[in-house]
């Protein structure tokens, strides 16, 4: 997922929660993320192998 905003820190510290929801979520599947940043926008790179996710 990428758009075209401001961006923000990667880095930065966030009184919001919906940070912390995707890496929650992304932690549950098993998977990895990779966020990038900067004045173009954000870039947001989601990996997720079908065999590692959890039995539901």
């Amino acid at each position: 997922m990428q758009d075209n905003g401001k961006g923000f820190s990667v880095n930065g510290v966030s009184s919001g929660i919906g940070l912390s929801n995707i890496d929650s979520r992304v932690s549950f599947l098993n998977a990895r993320l990779r966020r990038r940043s900067n004045s173009d926008g954000s870039i947001y790179n989601l990996t997720v192998n079908v065999c590692d996710l959890p039995k539901t």
